[in-house]
């Protein structure tokens, strides 16, 4: 089988140690020949004689990047050695836990340079000489989830890369017209040379504030060594897997987060969430016929209960978000025109009916969980659903269920608020009428959720990927 980039050389900076060092054997063992640049000379001829072992081709390129000036010459020396350049990592960067009020010029500027600048304009070199070729190449930029949160963030360092994100967009917007993807994989704190030199203590704090995935970025929200993280880098670098990431989109559903499926969706930090699939919305006592009639009309009750097994096999919490009502509304705030109208039927989602039941094709299984709310439009409302996922450590939702009009509209908005990787299961989601579900979809939930099958969702989880 042909390495999927087999013929394809990269440029990987910071690449001596680690995600650096990491990204460029993984790059290697794709097939590409990789130039590895970084300021320790032992360091890279280190790796490169490693490359060569493994009968790959690697170029030690030794630079510090304070000196700007010294990229365009190092661009054309890749060049004049590979004669191409198809993938570019800015991976190397310089940290310091100097807060706002310590923080001096000297370092403030040192670690925008390395972190910001040196990508930009390395970007740019890069960038001229792909399209001079006549277009079409990957660059990945690493950035941190420091850029994303407050606390133990410092100042220089977050802010840097919180600009490399935005920089990364606007490159990606630039640049796409030439067939130039541009992405930015944020890990979380990573065991590296460069995050051990700061200590323990600072890392367990920066762990334990929780490096939640804001948005379009890959963070993971655990400490976790370099490999990982390269799979995202990869796939960024692979034309073949590589995912847009807005590159001058003509439309919004064109925007896509850069990480896998695979990724977002691993049993150990995922719920499958299914929300109001009760008898009186969907089911033989339905109060609502036009969201019961979409459902039966898209299969949506045997493609769920299909994924509901698979979820169940892979370790995946199943959880039921059902609406319900008191016998005298006790609890449940009529603050909107939605609630105030159901609320007049007595027996519309009565707590302990069969008009509340979930119904019996997607009937909960020992070891499901269900959080009923009696007030608010959707699952986070009033409930303990938000504690309860922190505490089994999950990261990603998946949203199934109905309606998209407005649950699962403000389960996906909620979930992101809240730091949650978001995946809308379409096949598995219904609205009405469905040209609105649709224009929901695609101009709203497609960027804050990944789209996805439950198809695709069970083949990832049964090893048919």
């Amino acid at each position: 089988m042909t390495a999927p980039l087999a013929g394809k050389v990269a440029l990987v900076t910071g690449g001596a140690s680690g995600m650096g060092r990491a990204t460029v054997f993984a790059l290697a063992e794709a097939g590409a020949s990789v130039a590895v640049l970084d300021r320790s000379a032992t360091g890279v001829a280190a790796v490169t004689e490693d490359i060569g072992k493994t009968g790959g081709r690697g170029l030690a390129l030794v630079l510090d990047l304070m000196d700007l000036s010294a990229l365009a010459a190092t661009v054309d020396r890749v060049v004049a050695e590979f004669g191409r350049i198809d993938i570019l990592v800015n991976c190397a960067g310089i940290y310091s836990p100097v807060g706002l009020l310590e923080m001096d010029a000297a370092t403030w500027d040192q670690i925008h340079t390395i972190d910001l600048k040196a990508p930009m304009f390395l970007m740019q070199h890069v960038a001229r000489h792909m399209i001079a070729r006549g277009g079409g190449g990957r660059i990945v930029n690493v950035g941190s989830s420091a850029a994303y949160r407050a606390r133990h963030a410092p100042p220089a360092y977050a802010s840097a890369k919180a600009a490399l994100g935005q920089l990364t967009r606007s490159a990606a917007a630039e640049l796409g017209p030439y067939d130039i993807n541009v992405n930015i994989v944020v890990p979380g704190v990573t065991v590296s040379g460069l995050t051990e030199s700061v200590g323990q203590e600072f890392l367990q704090n920066a762990v334990s504030s929780g490096g939640w995935r804001i948005s379009s970025t890959a963070c993971l929200s655990r400490r976790t060594w370099p490999r990982p993280y390269c799979s995202s880098a990869c796939r960024a670098a692979d034309r073949s897997r590589a995912r847009r990431f807005t590159q001058a989109p003509e439309t919004s559903s064109e925007i896509a987060m850069p990480t896998s499926l695979e990724d977002l969706i691993q049993p150990t930090a995922t719920a499958l969430l299914t929300v109001e699939m009760q008898r009186s919305v969907v089911g033989d006592l339905s109060r609502i016929r036009p969201l019961a009639e979409a459902v039966e009309k898209h299969g949506l009750v045997a493609k769920l209960a299909t994924l509901m097994t698979a979820a169940r096999e892979a370790g995946v919490p199943v959880v039921y978000c059902n609406a319900e009502f008191r016998a005298d509304r006790k609890g449940t705030a009529r603050n909107c025109g939605l609630i105030a109208t159901l609320t007049k039927d007595p027996d519309h989602l009565l707590t302990g009916s069969p008009a509340a039941e979930v119904i019996p094709q997607l009937a909960p299984k020992p070891g499901d969980l269900v959080f009923p709310r009696f007030t608010g439009l959707s699952p986070f409302a009033a409930t303990a659903l938000d504690i309860t996922l922190r505490n089994m450590g999950v990261r990603t939702i998946l949203a199934t269920g109905v309606s998209i009009n407005i649950a699962i509209f403000g389960l996906i908005l909620e979930a992101v608020n809240l730091g949650y990787n978001a995946v809308l299961v379409r096949d598995c989601a219904a609205g009405c009428p469905d040209e609105y579900a649709d224009s929901i979809v695609r101009n709203s939930l497609s960027l804050m959720s990944t789209v996805t099958t439950s198809e695709q969702i069970i083949d990832i989880w049964r090893g048919r990927t």
